[in-house]
C-alpha cells in the first residue's frame, strides 16, 4: 500500500462558491450557523464522511488515511485550510448586499452531509441556495454571483486587480451556453451544467440529484440523454460499484474481509483493499500501530504514519524532527519541501516559489520577467 500525498486538494475552495466534500453521513447540533463558523462546521461534516460513508472508502489512498486516529483529530483542520475564509461573503452581508439565512446555513451543511456524494457541490441542494440572498438586481453592478438577486448571477471581468460586473438573468434549460454559472438551477435538489446535448452548441442541462440509493438499485449517471438528467448517489451503507467505469453502477454493500476486490471498491469498515504478492488484490483488516517499537510489515499491519511513524525492519519508527515525507507532517503554517524533506515556514507575498503550498497566500504564479521565476502572490479579488 502507498501512503496518500498532497491530502490537501487546490480544486477545494470556500463554500457556498465550489468545492467538492468527499463523503457522507449525518451531523447534529445548533438549529443555526454563524456565517464565519461555515469553513469548521463544513470540515467536521466532511471529515465525518470520509470515516462513515462506504463510497468514501472507495477512493484508495485517503481511506488508508481515516484509519489512524492521529490523522482523523487533525482532518477538520487540514480541510478548514483548503476551504478558507468568508471575509469577502461576510463583507458583503455586512453591507447589506446579502442576507445570510442562518438557519438555512445549517441545512446545507446537514444536507450535504447526509448527501453521501463525492461529487457534490452545494448548488445541489435548495437550503444552500437559499443560505446566502443576493440584493443586487438585474442591471446593477456586482463583483460576486453571490451578491445577485434570485434568477440572476454576476457576469464579471477582472483587469488587474479591479473587478466590474452587472447582475444578469440566468439562462433556462436548452439554452446556448458558454459555461455552468450562466445556468438556472432546477428547483429542487439538483444543478445546472453547460453541456452537448447533441446538437452544435452546449445548452444548459438540468441534472436531479436522487440521493439515499439502496442496495441493487442504479448509481451515479443513471441518464445521460436529454435535457433532464439524473444522477444517484448511494446510502451511507453501500459504495457505487461501477466495474466498467462507464459513470453507471449499482449500490452494493462493502466487501468482506478475504473477499476479492478492485479500484473503486469498498471494503467493510476497518480493511483495505490490498495487493499481495501475486499482484491479487483483497479485501484485508488493517491495524495501525501507535508506538515507536511496534510491529508492523507495511501489509496489513501499518505504523501511524500521519503521527509520523514509519516501518523500519519491522518495527515502527518516528520520523526524525522537522523532517517530512507528507504535508501533514508539518504544522498548519508550514509546508513540506519535496527536494529536502523538511518542513519549512510558508513564503510570504513576493518570495520565491515553487508552488503555492509554499506560499502564505496560497498562490505561486510566474512573475513576467521573462525568467521563468514564480514568486507568491495575494489572491486576486472574487471575481463572478
Amino acid at each position: 500500500m502507498t501512503h496518500a500525498r498532497s491530502f490537501r486538494s487546490r480544486s477545494t475552495v470556500l463554500l457556498l462558491g465550489l468545492f467538492v466534500p468527499l463523503g457522507g453521513g449525518c451531523s447534529s447540533g445548533p438549529s443555526t450557523l454563524a456565517i464565519e463558523d461555515v469553513p469548521s462546521a463544513l470540515g467536521d461534516a466532511i471529515c465525518t464522511q470520509l470515516v462513515e460513508c462506504a463510497q468514501a472508502r472507495s477512493s484508495g489512498g485517503i481511506s488508508q488515511l481515516m484509519l489512524s486516529e492521529s490523522f482523523v483529530e487533525r482532518c477538520p483542520q487540514l480541510i478548514g485550510l483548503d476551504l478558507g475564509n468568508l471575509d469577502y461573503l461576510i463583507e458583503a452581508a455586512d453591507s447589506g448586499r446579502i442576507d445570510y439565512d442562518a438557519a438555512a446555513g445549517r441545512r446545507c451543511i446537514d444536507d450535504i452531509a447526509a448527501s453521501c456524494g463525492v461529487e457534490v457541490s452545494p448548488e445541489f441542494f435548495p437550503s444552500c441556495r437559499e443560505a446566502l440572498a443576493g440584493t443586487v438586481a438585474a442591471g446593477d453592478a456586482c463583483t460576486f454571483d453571490e451578491e445577485c438577486a434570485a434568477g440572476t448571477r454576476c457576469d464579471a471581468t477582472l483587469m488587474g486587480s479591479v473587478c466590474t460586473g452587472t447582475c444578469v438573468a440566468l439562462l433556462p434549460v436548452g439554452s446556448p451556453c458558454n459555461s455552468a454559472s450562466e445556468c438556472a438551477p432546477p428547483e429542487g435538489t439538483g444543478l445546472a451544467r453547460c453541456s452537448s446535448n447533441g446538437g452544435p452548441e452546449d445548452v444548459c442541462i438540468a441534472f436531479e440529484l436522487l440521493t439515499g440509493v439502496g442496495e441493487g438499485e442504479p448509481c451515479g449517471s443513471v441518464d445521460e440523454t436529454g435535457l433532464q438528467r439524473s444522477y444517484a448517489l448511494c446510502a451511507a451503507s453501500f459504495f457505487c460499484d461501477d466495474p466498467d467505469d462507464d459513470g453507471e453502477g449499482a449500490c452494493t454493500r462493502p466487501l468482506a474481509d478475504d473477499e476479492p476486490c478492485g479500484p473503486g471498491q469498498a471494503c467493510a469498515p476497518g480493511s483495505l483493499c490490498v495487493e499481495d504478492s501475486s499482484a491479487n488484490r483483497f479485501c484485508r483488516h488493517i491495524t495501525v500501530r501507535t508506538l515507536v517499537g511496534d510491529a508492523c510489515d507495511d501489509e496489513t499491519v501499518f505504523c501511524d504514519y500521519p503521527a509520523r511513524l514509519v516501518c523500519v525492519s519491522g518495527q515502527c519508527a518516528a520520523l526524525p524532527a522537522g523532517t517530512c515525507e507528507e504535508m501533514y507532517h508539518c504544522e498548519v503554517d508550514e509546508y513540506c519541501d519535496d527536494v529536502t524533506e523538511l518542513c519549512e515556514s510558508r513564503k510570504p507575498v513576493g518570495a520565491v516559489c515553487d508552488g503555492s503550498d509554499e506560499c502564505q497566500s496560497d498562490r505561486c504564479r510566474d512573475d513576467g520577467t521573462m525568467t521563468n521565476t514564480r514568486r507568491c502572490e495575494e489572491q486576486p479579488p472574487r471575481c463572478g
